[in-house]
């Protein structure tokens, strides 16, 4: 179609909201849009280390589970390298995980100290990780 110059008609679809013209669909563009519904499983590896992490700490696991691939999908879409990504309710923090992988600066905040501890084992081993002893003495680990 871009070869050809594109669209050769002229239409209206519905109230005019959406309107064909000759010429459209005639550049080459970086991609489409993203479709409004994003559909993916919810289980995931990091999500399995998540839950396994809580379960050696005693700890509950998150009753609202976010798979990683909405985050990074979200991330990449949004954001390029170095930009910062802010999750106030973090969760099981795979926001932040996502942001730390794909090599943005992110910050996260959460009010369940729980998860907070839960989360903090995603990061463990990667460079700069730090786990504030008074979190892990909070549960005797």
């Amino acid at each position: 179609m871009i070869q050809n110059g594109g669209e050769k008609r002229h239409t209206n679809y519905g109230d005019g909201a959406y309107r064909l013209r000759p010429g459209s669909f005639s550049n080459v563009t970086a991609g489409s849009i993203p479709k409004n519904v994003i559909t993916r499983g919810h289980r995931c590896a990091y999500g399995t280390q998540h839950r396994k992490a809580a379960e050696t700490l005693g700890l509950p696991t998150h009753g609202a589970p976010m798979p990683f691939s909405i985050p990074e999908f979200l991330i990449q879409f949004l954001t390029e390298e170095g930009d910062l990504v802010v999750d106030a309710w973090a969760g099981r923090n795979m926001t932040s995980l996502a942001a730390e992988l794909l090599g943005r600066t992110w910050m996260s905040g959460e009010l369940m100290l729980q998860h907070i501890r839960t989360g903090a084992e995603l990061f463990r081993g990667r460079p700069g990780f730090w786990l504030n002893p008074q979190i892990a003495a909070a549960f005797g680990r």
